[in-house]
């Protein structure tokens, strides 16, 4: 038998969905049925579903976009004071920041133990900035696309499949000749004072496999510094000797180990990255 707290919480998201899809929502399509706003949505889909069939959104996403215009024409924008109001929705739409993070005390959460028992705490405001020995990052500064893929095996280098992810890669720097972890851009919080974490870009790598049943099995991902882009730097700097050491001993061992068994051919097939 449900408890009484079960039956008022039913009740109630019974109560909301019918006042929200029954009436609430029949009203606003109705006061934005000439909406501007739908016609050059519904044209512009129309368009993408004609030149790729199945391309584009339908049944659910397309209503529910449609609703937002639907709405978003009842408030009578002009095409000046539209681009303002898309600037502080886009930002809440993605948990994005309206302001500069600060970086103080209080707009970090509660610190707890991860890793290498690195005393971390998540930032409050941006839930991809945290803070850790005293050193601030952010785990989303870039992501890589696995842009071609080697085999250590067959010698072969073939187009990736382009996937992009979250993830670190592997390193080379020319000017040292050395190879380093990188897994987070770190903030200077001294100097940078209008961090939005808005200048995340796109690391093209290289997938290293080896031949292992005849399908290949993923050793690692591999770039070169100089293929890092330049908006990086705007919000962040590489700390290559932390990220690295953050490895765990054996991994790293393992890995600097196989890096410099390969250096020569590694250091040619990035050239192909170029």
């Amino acid at each position: 038998m449900k408890s009484l707290k079960e039956i008022t919480t039913n009740l109630k998201y019974r109560v909301r969905n019918f006042l929200l899809y029954k009436i609430a929502l029949p009203i606003i399509r109705w006061c934005g049925k000439d909406s501007n706003y739908v016609k050059h949505y519904d044209k512009e889909i129309s368009i993408i579903r004609k030149g790729e069939p199945g391309c584009g959104i339908d049944g659910l996403m397309d209503s529910q976009v449609k609703d937002l215009l639907y709405l978003l024409s009842t408030q009578w924008d002009s095409g000046f004071s539209i681009h303002f109001k898309r600037r502080y929705f886009d930002a809440a739409a993605k948990f994005g920041l309206l302001s500069p993070l600060t970086f103080k005390d209080d707009e970090f959460g509660e610190s707890y133990m991860s890793g290498r028992n690195d005393l971390t705490a998540q930032n409050k405001r941006l839930s991809s900035v945290f803070k850790s020995n005293g050193k601030v990052y952010d785990i989303d500064a870039f992501s890589i696309r696995t842009s071609l893929q080697h085999n250590i095996d067959t010698k072969e280098t073939v187009e990736g499949n382009g996937l992009t992810w979250s993830g670190g890669t592997w390193v080379h720097d020319k000017e040292s000749g050395k190879w380093f972890f990188m897994s987070r851009g770190y903030i200077d919080t001294k100097k940078n004072k209008t961090f939005m974490g808005e200048n995340h870009v796109v690391v093209p790598t290289i997938e290293i496999i080896d031949n292992n049943c005849g399908t290949g099995t993923f050793i690692m991902s591999i770039t070169d510094k100089d293929l890092i882009p330049n908006e990086f730097y705007k919000d962040y700097t590489i700390d290559s000797v932390f990220d690295t050491e953050r490895r765990s001993d054996e991994r790293l061992k393992e890995d600097l180990e196989f890096l410099d068994s390969h250096n020569d051919e590694f250091v040619e097939v990035l050239k192909k990255l170029r």
